[in-house]
């Protein structure tokens, strides 16, 4: 038997009808439910949360009324730094330091 291919422009096919909200729910568009001992990797990684303090939150406090750029750099060497014993180690590190140098760079050119 030969199979058509399937036209879901002229010919949708039955959606199943959630019985929460009554909307038509296509198995296309659904999320991943996390289990409980699931960590959010998107949302959430457990390497961007330490001592009950996520990274983005203690970059946003430390780069506060920074100039854009040295922000963005102050951002990026605590993000590794942050996760470096949770993820890549020396080369997040590695990472860190790229970044530092460019910021001393900056200092240093202030302070002349």
């Amino acid at each position: 038997m030969k199979r058509m291919p399937i036209d879901y422009v002229s010919d949708p096919p039955e959606l199943p009808t959630s019985a929460l909200d009554e909307k038509p729910y296509d198995i296309r568009y659904a999320t991943h439910v996390l289990s409980e001992d699931e960590p959010d990797m998107v949302n959430q990684p457990p390497h961007y949360t330490q001592g009950g303090v996520e990274c983005i939150d203690a970059i946003r406090a430390a780069v506060t009324g920074k100039p854009p750029y040295e922000a963005w750099l102050t951002g990026q060497i605590i993000k590794y730094v942050w996760r470096y014993n949770f993820k890549n180690g020396k080369e997040d590190l590695e990472k860190a330091d790229f970044y530092l140098k460019r910021l001393i760079d900056i200092q240093e050119k202030a302070d002349e």
